[in-house]
Order: C-alpha cells, then sequence, then structure tokens
C-alpha cells in the first residue's frame, strides 16, 4: 500500500457481534488499529458510507488519542441516518476537523452549511463517463485515478 499512495498507510479492522442484532445491524464490538504511529501526523479516515457515523467518530476519537495533528474524514456515501448531531458534537470535541463527503446522496442543508464540511461535485466526472459509455469508448482512465486523487488529498492535509 504504501508504494501505492506513496505514504503510511494504516487500516481499522471492524469486529462485529454477529450473535446480535440491534436496529438491523450487528453492534460493532471493537475497532482495532493496525498501521504505523500516527503520533504528529496528519490522518485521512476513508469509509464507504457513513449511515449512524458511530464508526468513523469512533475511529476519529482514537487517531486523536494516539496524537494525530489534522484529521479529515472522506466518504461516498453521507446518509447521516441518525442525524448530524453526534457530527456536531465529534467537532466541538476536536475530534477531527474536516468532512468530505460526494453529492451522490442527498444531504439538508442544515447539515452542509458548515465551513468543516465539504459536497464534492461528482456530476462531472458521471456526465464524462456516461458520454464515454454513449460512445462506447473505453472508461480505463476513470478507475485508476489514484495519483489525481492523493494529490488533492495531499493538498487538503496540508492546508
Amino acid at each position: 500500500m504504501q508504494k501505492l499512495f506513496g505514504c503510511d498507510v494504516g487500516v481499522f479492522y471492524k469486529r462485529r457481534d454477529l450473535s446480535k442484532l440491534v436496529n438491523g445491524k450487528n453492534p460493532v464490538v471493537s475497532h482495532t488499529y493496525m498501521g504505523s504511529d500516527v503520533k504528529g501526523k496528519n490522518v485521512l479516515i476513508v469509509d464507504d458510507m457513513i449511515a449512524s457515523g458511530g464508526s468513523v467518530i469512533e475511529v476519529s476519537e482514537k487517531v486523536r488519542q494516539m496524537g494525530a495533528n489534522k484529521i479529515c474524514i472522506a466518504c461516498t456515501f453521507a446518509l447521516f441516518t441518525e442525524g448530524f448531531a453526534m457530527f456536531l458534537e465529534a467537532k466541538e470535541k476536536g475530534l477531527f476537523d474536516t468532512l468530505y463527503t460526494t453529492n451522490l446522496s442527498y444531504i439538508p442543508k442544515e447539515f452542509s452549511n458548515h465551513d468543516w464540511f465539504y459536497s464534492v461535485d461528482m456530476s462531472p466526472l458521471l456526465a464524462q463517463i456516461i458520454d464515454k459509455m454513449d460512445q462506447k469508448k473505453p472508461l480505463t482512465k476513470y478507475f485508476n485515478r489514484t495519483k489525481e486523487t492523493f494529490h488533492a488529498v495531499q493538498e487538503t492535509m496540508n492546508n
């Protein structure tokens, strides 16, 4: 992973209790970190989706306790199924600095009007993909955007 991204990559393993079902989900028992020391480093936490937000906030808290400098959260789909209050509280406690998500799911105005919340517009990229599909042209360049993504993240982390 380090060669691919050009930086340290750590992973939190989410362990669930598969014998229980709470609100349609197996409850998370623990998040275990596997990776190098994050003390004094800027950290990007990436998740596919934020449903309730409990996991990503717990991971943010653990990373902050481990001594991380700046903490940015990025996800594809921010659903906020249990509202936004948990994020307001976590931000007030200093558990993270910024939150990025795409505009691929609906986000109410009251969530998106904070200076630390960013909604990334995916419509230009999706329009290009649809256009190439319509032209029956290859989509390869749209599926490996590692360098472009990494440089954008690096720029954000350094600001």
